[in-house]
C-alpha cells in the first residue's frame, strides 16, 4: 500500500481512472503494495459479535466496526464517482460460513465536481455467520480476517487491518451483548429493507437517465418492521 508520503488525490479524473484500474486488477492492498508505516491511517477496524456466546448450528451476527478520525470517510458498496467499497477476507474455523456484508445507507459526500457515497465517524458493517452444529459446549473459537478499505479526506489512503476475536460456545441460548446492543439496533434501522413487489428499471437516455418505479398505492406504504 501507499504510505502517508504517497497519497492519492481526490481531485481530477486521474483518481477515478486509477481507482477503476485498481478495481479491475484486484484487491486494493495487493495492487498498491505494502504500506510500511501505519496500515490503517486515520482509522481503525475491529470485530464485534452481537452475542456473548454462540450456539452450535445457530446463525449469529458480527459487526465490522470501522472508526474514522474527524473529517475522514470510507465508502459505501456503490462509492459513486470515486472511491472503493470496504472488503473483508474472512479466516474462519472449519465449517463456519459468512454471509454478505449488510450495508447501512450512506452519506452523500460532495467534493466538486465529484459526488461519492460513504461513511464518516464510524460505520458498522453487519455480517451473519453460520457455525457448524458440531461445536463443543464451553469451547472457544476464533473469528478472524483482513479488512481493506479506502480512507479519504482531501487525499485518499488505502488502509487494511488484521482483525480477530475469540467467542465462547454455549449449548444454551445466549443474550445479546449489552455493551453493543445499541450499535446493532441503530445499524439495522439504517439497512434498506427489500420491497419485492416493486418493479424498478433504469435506462440511459439522450438527455440523461430515466428511473421508473412500478408500485400500487398500497405498496407505497412503508414496510412494517
Amino acid at each position: 500500500m501507499y504510505s502517508r508520503s504517497n497519497p492519492i488525490s481526490t481531485r481530477g479524473g486521474s483518481f477515478v481512472l486509477g481507482l477503476a484500474l485498481t478495481a479491475l486488477a484486484g484487491p486494493l492492498s495487493t495492487v498498491l503494495g505494502a504500506q510500511e508505516e501505519d496500515t490503517s491511517p486515520n482509522s481503525s477496524a475491529r470485530l464485534i459479535p452481537e452475542v456473548v456466546a454462540i450456539q452450535p448450528g445457530e446463525s449469529f451476527t458480527v459487526a465490522i466496526l470501522i472508526e474514522m478520525d474527524p473529517g475522514w470517510h470510507s465508502y459505501w458498496r456503490n462509492a459513486g464517482d470515486s472511491g472503493l467499497p470496504t472488503e473483508m477476507a474472512w479466516d474462519l474455523p472449519e465449517g463456519f460460513s459468512p454471509g454478505e456484508i449488510q450495508w447501512p445507507y450512506p452519506e452523500k459526500i460532495v467534493a466538486y465536481p465529484l459526488v461519492d457515497y460513504g461513511y464518516s465517524h464510524q460505520v458498522a458493517l453487519l455480517v451473519d455467520i453460520q457455525p457448524p452444529p458440531e461445536l463443543e459446549d464451553g469451547s472457544t473459537v476464533r473469528l478472524a480476517g483482513r479488512v481493506d478499505w479506502l480512507i479519504c479526506e482531501r487525499i485518499c489512503l488505502p488502509a487494511y487491518q488484521e482483525v480477530e476475536i475469540d467467542v465462547r460456545v454455549s449449548a444454551e441460548a445466549t443474550r445479546a451483548s449489552p455493551e453493543w446492543a445499541g450499535l446493532f439496533l441503530e445499524t439495522r434501522d439504517r439497512i434498506p429493507k427489500p420491497l419485492p413487489a416493486w418493479e424498478i428499471s433504469a435506462e440511459v437516455t439522450e438527455t440523461g437517465y430515466r428511473l421508473e418505479v412500478d408500485a400500487t398505492e398500497d405498496e407505497l406504504e412503508p414496510p412494517e418492521e
